[in-house]
């Protein structure tokens, strides 16, 4: 056998050994944006049903006024604006997803420039090592916030509580997250979403038809509107890390499908080339016989 088929062959056999790694590696991206999307679509029926009950305590609110509930003491003064902004970046943690890197460090550096004074808080050791590479800014490595492939509940929550205890201090001003969000159907693209102080945009008590009757609460409904309140800026935050990790699959799996492609595209062509190199030794070997046996001169 030629050095040449046997190199040929070594590839082959190479190639073939890939291939059942690119279709398990694919079909545990497509089932990771299946479960991605299965969860957010969960929550954000979890959260509809909070705004129901939000618009029931917003009509208690009208029907019976009350003293407002505040969680600071009367003699506080309310903190002054700072200015401030902190940007939470939300990338990947795993490989073959590096356009889906740069656009968000490409993101975070526009915004960095439009918010001098603003603070950039990442999360995704990709996206991390990416960052470094690339951008001059200064930014804060905040590690991974996936377990496996599903939100670290006990990491993100009590972060969750510092940032609201400083907006609350008035430490900093607002909270931004950049990460992929779902556009239309299944696209996604990478936007800075306005995220504390939680706004209308999260949080729209209207209802179809008019609550009738009102239920009746011993408790203050200002003071039931900022404990779900609470619970709305964690449920939000959740949806967006979910919407993060379908687009960062649907990205992977994308470039796997590439793989996918161009692989059996290798396969077919050292196939045909292994033929042809064999069919050639056999000609070759044919010919020395009959040399050897006086039939070719």
């Amino acid at each position: 056998m030629s050095e040449t088929l046997e190199r040929l062959l070594s590839r082959l056999e190479n190639l073939e050994a890939i291939e059942p790694l690119v279709s398990s590696m694919r079909i545990l991206s497509l089932s990771t944006v299946q479960f991605a999307i299965n969860r957010r679509e969960f929550l954000e029926t979890y959260q509809s049903e909070y705004l129901q009950i939000i618009a029931q305590l917003e009509a208690l609110k009208k029907e019976k006024p009350r003293k407002a509930f505040r969680w600071k003491k009367p003699d506080e003064t309310a903190p002054v604006a700072t200015g401030k902004k902190l940007l939470i970046v939300l990338g990947s943690d795993r490989g073959i997803v590096g356009q889906y890197n740069r656009q968000l460090s490409s993101m975070a550096e526009n915004w960095a420039g439009e918010n001098p004074q603003g603070q950039i808080l990442s999360f995704g050791t990709r996206l991390i090592s990416t960052m470094r590479q690339l951008l001059n800014i200064p930014f804060e490595r905040g590690g991974t916030l996936v377990k496996g492939y599903s939100p670290d509940y006990e990491r993100i929550s009590p972060m969750i509580a510092e940032w609201q205890q400083a907006i609350d201090a008035g430490d900093i001003e607002a909270v931004e997250v950049l990460s992929f969000r779902n556009t239309r159907g299944s696209t996604y693209r990478p936007m800075v979403t306005p995220w504390l102080p939680l706004t209308d945009t999260f949080l729209r008590p209207e209802l179809q038809s008019e609550i009738w009757p009102l239920p009746i609460l011993e408790e203050d409904p200002a003071l039931l509107m900022e404990r779900i309140r609470t619970h709305m800026v964690t449920l939000t935050f959740y949806i967006m890390l979910f919407e993060a990790i379908a687009a960062e699959n649907t990205s992977r799996y994308a470039r796997l499908e590439e793989a996918k492609e161009n692989l059996e595209s290798l396969l077919s062509e050292l196939s045909l080339e292994i033929q042809i190199g064999k069919r050639q030794a056999v000609t070759s070997q044919i010919q020395e016989i009959a040399v050897a046996a006086g039939l070719v001169k």
